[in-house]
């Protein structure tokens, strides 16, 4: 049932127009609508994942070089692993590069 609810409310601000509930939805006027089903082809291969002893999971990624956007593939690989068993992963890094660090410590 909540699908039916979906799509009607879909279809109603699909449609042209900035009324009121827009400005406040979206903060401005609507100058696109973007596609949101993406096809999704993905391959989540962290490099190693244990559960310990005492129930947690932990996750570690060897790294070797500074690579843009890997505070996002680190979030992406935390999404995924918690969607799947359920509970918060730890996630370490071990860089092994030669270059220094410069690696996000996070994503905001």
């Amino acid at each position: 049932m909540a699908h039916r609810y979906d799509v009607s409310l879909k279809t109603l601000f699909l449609r042209d127009g900035d009324g009121i509930i827009r400005r406040r939805l979206f903060g401005g006027k609507v100058a696109e609508h973007l596609a949101t089903e993406q096809p999704q082809v993905s391959n989540n291969r962290a490099d190693m994942v244990v559960r310990t002893t005492d129930g947690s999971l932990h996750q570690v990624e060897f790294q070797v070089a500074n690579e843009p956007g890997f505070g996002l593939r680190m979030l992406g690989y935390y999404t995924y692993l918690v969607s799947t068993y359920g509970q918060h992963v730890v996630q370490t890094v071990l860089y092994l590069g030669r270059e220094p660090l410069r690696l996000e410590s996070g994503y905001q």
